[in-house]
């Protein structure tokens, strides 16, 4: 279950600066990919046990739009970009190189590929996360379930941003 928590970060040239090998803080942002008008929804995220790289995905429950974390926005916009080249899937970038992806082309959700060859491509994706230190069964899909806003308690929405779901109200990021 997500809770709330004030997490403490500099600024430096009107940019956030974040501590993430002392705080495990990084980006989270639900970026619009049906058309919507509207920019991403961004917030900080705290608790994946992870200091280094993005991580971009389509399955996104339960609009499906990009669902992105990571510690550098430069990583992030590249696992964005490297999701609509092939219409939707899972990413991991860090260090501005893509490390593993899982093209998804149908809806972002499905694959074109046979179970081995998508099975190969998951354990090398979700091995490298968890070398990362997310853990889990399935580390990769470790953000997915974070813009289902009907889990309790706290969710992100490409429409409202970070969103109390017992209140069914946005919070504001920077109070």
């Amino acid at each position: 279950m997500t809770h709330l928590q004030t997490v403490s970060v500099g600024v430096a040239d009107y940019e956030l600066q974040l501590d993430t090998l002392q705080d495990d803080v990084c980006y989270l942002s639900v970026v619009p990919r049906h058309g919507q008008a509207h920019p991403p929804a961004s917030a900080l995220l705290k608790g994946l046990g992870w200091h280094r790289g993005t991580i971009a995905t389509t399955i996104a429950h339960d609009s499906h739009n990009i669902i992105v974390a990571g510690h550098q926005p430069i990583d992030m916009l590249l696992a964005v970009q490297e999701l609509e080249k092939f219409g939707g899937g899972i990413v991991l970038v860090d260090e501005q190189k893509v490390l593993a992806k899982v093209e998804l082309p149908l809806a972002g959700l499905m694959s074109l590929k046979t179970v081995p060859e998508l099975a190969e491509e998951m354990t090398a994706l979700n091995e490298i996360a968890k070398r990362w230190g997310i853990e889990g069964s399935s580390p990769a899909l470790s953000i997915s379930g974070l813009a289902l806003t009907v889990i309790p308690q706290v969710r992100i929405s490409d429409l409202l941003g970070l969103f109390d779901v017992a209140s069914q109200s946005a919070i504001p990021v920077f109070p």
